[in-house]
């Protein structure tokens, strides 16, 4: 996790900057490009979106525009609707709970400070969907996000349960899950 005064120091010194410092521009097909099935971004192209405000405000709607078009095709194929589980119990070791697209594996480790596992498997037609380089979230209705990022090679995406206050499962009581490209 990153230090929110970092976060609120590398934000002031991005919003600082003059446009111009680049030197150059992304063109905004490019950046699709980038942020779909394309190329990964050069260093040189990486230099221009750091120095760039404009560059970075246009990233930013396109990857917007990128996750709606994501959105709305998972969701025409009838996935990422949330699911709420009715009857979770606080005291159980291991569950496996279906959704519309993934699966989500939540164990109980042994291990002191990482005690609940997460493992999340996408659905092979749910990947499909993705651009190879987006990441998907699983969250709740709270807004706790559970897992994030890229799923590997068998579509899976594995995480340590992060909170201490509460269970997974205690959690569950209370907010639907669902995911999110």
């Amino acid at each position: 996790m990153s230090d929110p005064r970092h976060d609120r120091m590398l934000d002031a010194i991005l919003d600082a900057q003059a446009e111009g410092a680049a030197g150059a521009v992304i063109e905004e097909w490019r950046i699709k490009q980038a942020l779909t099935n394309g190329p990964s971004f050069t260093d040189a192209e990486k230099r221009i979106l750091w120095l760039s405000p404009d560059t970075r405000a246009l990233f930013m709607d396109i990857r917007r525009e990128v996750r709606s078009e994501v959105r709305a095709k998972a969701s025409e194929a009838g996935y990422g609707a949330p699911i709420r589980l009715l009857a979770a119990s606080g005291d159980r070791r291991e569950e496996r709970i279906d959704g519309s697209g993934w699966s989500l594996w939540i164990f109980h480790d042994d291990i002191p400070g990482s005690e609940w596992s997460l493992s999340l498997e996408l659905a092979e037609n749910y990947v499909a969907l993705l651009p190879k380089k987006m990441a998907v979230k699983l969250k709740d209705s709270g807004e706790k996000t559970w897992i994030s990022g890229l799923p590997d090679g068998n579509r899976r995406i594995d995480a340590v349960w992060d909170e201490q206050k509460e269970s997974p499962f205690e959690r569950l009581r209370h907010y639907a899950l669902s995911l999110d490209p």
